[in-house]
């Protein structure tokens, strides 16, 4: 779905001026993204992996600009590579998961070695796809993985990428703004996206069942009470809420909330 809230309902933080009055505006239904306004489908939260890796690499930088780990060499080339991967469509995170089983194989095939410089590897790479054949994984060490990922970068300027360039400007603005410019960026979020996806949740259940956008809830996520996510990390909660749109890895979630049993 691409159809957009008017000027007026976008402009988020131009009209209200705390975290209560900004969930208000998220609880209208039919909901929208919180990155970037687009109407969802059910209650996602975001309308596309890349609006949520989009938000979570700001909630990243604006932590490392406030405990000083933004003056590290590598924690700037991490949130480069991030942005980068952003502007370039965002990285496949669902496509490129690996088993555990495929991950030792490739570490026990490449001598638990960097195939470029030999050192002691620690990452699995996928040379030229998002495909997780073993031909196409390789072990390589933290260094030359970024070296790798960096020389598939383009640089861009105002004039070549003009979308891409204003898209980088936003971003940027949003990680150095001295407050939140949207609710997704907020230093409460991990209290905030339960709370949102609750009462969205609710909201739905209300909403008649023959509307085209309703869909059944996953059957993980009738087992689970969202105060049970409060210790999820950013990859974790993608994992969750890729449930509500008929993705993620339905044995890992079920393995980590402890209900394999129950849906066997």
């Amino acid at each position: 779905m691409t159809k957009r809230r008017s000027k007026r309902q976008r402009s988020v933080t131009d009209i209200v001026s705390t975290v209560e009055e900004q969930t208000g505006l998220f609880l209208e239904y039919p909901f929208t993204c919180l990155n970037c306004d687009t109407l969802v489908s059910g209650i996602k939260l975001y309308c596309s992996e890349v609006c949520q890796q989009t938000a979570i690499t700001v909630r990243y930088a604006r932590r490392c600009e406030r405990d000083g780990r933004i003056l590290r060499e590598d924690v700037q080339e991490a949130i480069h590579t991030r942005v980068a991967m952003i502007l370039g469509g965002g990285y496949p995170a669902q496509e490129r998961r690996l088993p555990e089983s495929t991950r030792q194989a490739v570490i026990e095939r490449d001598q638990g070695r960097c195939k470029i410089c030999g050192e002691p590897g620690t990452q699995i790479d996928h040379i030229a796809s998002s495909s997780n054949e073993l031909d196409n994984l390789q072990l390589l060490c933290s260094r030359c993985h970024h070296q790798k990922t960096a020389a598939s970068f383009v640089s861009i300027t105002p004039e070549s990428h003009p979308e891409a360039w204003a898209q980088a400007q936003a971003i940027q603005q949003r990680i150095d703004a001295p407050t939140p410019l949207r609710l997704c960026d907020s230093d409460q979020w991990e209290t905030i996206w339960r709370d949102l996806l609750a009462k969205r949740r609710q909201i739905m259940k209300s909403q008649a069942t023959t509307e085209d956008d309703t869909n059944p809830p996953h059957p993980i996520l009738e087992h689970v009470d969202t105060a049970d996510l409060e210790d999820l990390s950013d990859g974790e909660q993608a994992e969750y809420l890729a449930l509500f749109e008929g993705g993620g890895d339905e044995a890992w979630a079920a393995d980590m909330f402890g209900l394999s049993g129950e849906l066997g």
